[in-house]
């Protein structure tokens, strides 16, 4: 297959338990392997091999919350696994899904992406909107963010961490110039922690 006459390998003694394990972890490391695959995957290292999420993490070579974010896919109910099953969905927009509780909300976040065609930050303003009865306001965006720098100034500044469990956003009255941008949002920050005081805590 690799088109040579020869080819140099490394050939280990190892039991029984030590070749699962090595293939196992071979197995997991295919670039063809699904998310609810490897998720299963790692959830064998765990259980039959007595492995914790960080021995997964350093043997896989994955940050712990990349393994916690995986195994999460287990939550995702039988009709939200069907749809993987016949559509092609991007890892992070099924992590999303798997964040909901309610069944019909994973089904609903995976046809969005695979039958919208949307993104997992759209998804993510979408759910936002309907926790709250209402859609946000075109302000909190964060699809905004590359629009808010006109020239040299700007009004507004959003950031969303990469698992979307918060959204913060300073809009401020008065148009504010773009050289000193990050004392003027770190300054606000600032003032918005010592207004909340140490009770809020």
């Amino acid at each position: 297959m690799a088109g040579l006459e020869k080819l140099s390998c490394i050939i280990k003694a190892v039991d029984l338990k030590r070749t699962l394990l090595l293939q196992l972890i071979t197995n997991l490391q295919r670039e063809d392997m699904t998310p609810l695959e490897e998720s299963a995957g790692i959830r064998s290292l765990i259980e039959r091999f007595d492995y914790s999420q960080a021995d997964v993490g350093r043997v896989l070579n994955k940050s712990p919350s990349y393994i916690s974010q995986i195994l999460g896919l287990e939550r995702l109910s039988q009709p939200a696994r069907e749809i993987l099953q016949t559509s092609e969905v991007a890892k992070e927009v099924q992590i999303q899904a798997s964040k909901e509780r309610d069944p019909e909300k994973q089904s609903e976040i995976l046809l969005k992406a695979c039958g919208e065609g949307k993104t997992v930050r759209q998804i993510r303003i979408d759910t936002k909107g309907s926790k709250g009865g209402k859609k946000p306001h075109p302000d909190t965006s964060t699809e905004e963010r590359p629009d808010e720098i006109e020239g040299k100034s700007f009004r507004k500044w959003t950031w969303s961490p990469e698992d979307g469990n918060f959204l913060i956003t300073i809009q401020f009255s008065k148009v504010q110039r773009e050289g000193g941008k990050t004392q003027v949002i770190k300054g606000a920050l600032e003032e918005t922690l010592r207004s909340l005081g140490d009770t809020m805590f």
